[in-house]
């Protein structure tokens, strides 16, 4: 019960500044909307340049679809805009009770930054590595399931909204996935876990990552591999540098 009130005391410390936080929300909206055109014009040229190579068609079925698909992207880009000043309001509403957790999480000025450069850096990677790679590789691999083990006299269509929330997910996606070096590096240096634990337990992982890239990518064992490669390497990453800089 005392963990459940302090969460809630961490939600109340943020709920206080929420009048400022639904302003950046909205400032995010406003800055996401020119951004929402520039992205909803990639993901349907990239798709059309990669669907018509399969023999697949996107299609509008509805009168407002891109405008709604504009709306929910620039709202993706406000809520990631937004997402810096939720960590800091809640950091601080739950710096009070990180002593009792015996968590070292005093991060000095220039650590937080540093951490939160990487972590917009490796994000952006996750988005490209997806957009340019796994994306056309995925939708190909769909197209030829369709094909191999339904029918192949199967007239495949996509239509716009169905399509680029697909894409988007997977870019999301592997932006977060992207985040676990950080994510592994900062549970060894706050005490979370310890190195020694994740490395005995370094094959469990292994398979919760494989089981992971499952989940994010489909049936497809070459795209399950594809992600699965870059979250180990990210993984052993995080473990290493965790461990030298807790040590340091």
């Amino acid at each position: 019960m005392e963990t459940f009130e302090e969460i809630d005391e961490v939600l109340a410390g943020i709920r206080s500044h929420l009048k400022r936080i639904i302003l950046v929300f909205a400032v995010g909206v406003a800055i996401g909307w020119p951004v929402s055109v520039f992205v909803l014009r990639k993901i349907i040229d990239q798709g059309l340049s990669m669907t018509q190579l399969e023999g697949v068609k996107i299609i509008q079925t509805k009168v407002l679809e891109t405008i709604l698909l504009n709306t929910k992207i620039s709202m993706v880009f406000a809520l990631f805009f937004t997402l810096p000043l939720l960590i800091y309001y809640g950091y601080n509403a739950a710096n009070e009770r990180i002593d009792r957790l015996e968590l070292d999480l005093n991060f000095s000025k220039k650590e937080t930054l540093v951490v939160g450069i990487l972590a917009i850096i490796l994000f952006i990677a996750g988005v490209l590595y997806a957009y340019y790679l796994m994306v056309p590789i995925t939708i190909r691999m769909l197209a030829w399931w369709t094909r191999e083990f339904v029918s192949n006299q199967i007239r495949i269509q996509y239509t716009i909204g169905a399509f680029v929330n697909f894409v988007l997910l997977l870019l999301i996606a592997f932006g977060i996935t992207f985040e676990l070096p950080i994510v592994v590096n900062l549970s060894i240096r706050s005490g979370l876990v310890s190195y020694n634990s994740l490395k005995s337990k370094r094959k469990h992982v292994y398979v919760v990552l494989l089981i992971l890239s499952g989940l994010i990518t489909g049936p497809n064992i070459i795209t399950q591999v594809m992600i699965a490669i870059p979250l180990v390497a990210f993984f052993e990453i995080g473990l290493f540098s965790g461990r030298y800089m807790k040590e340091s």
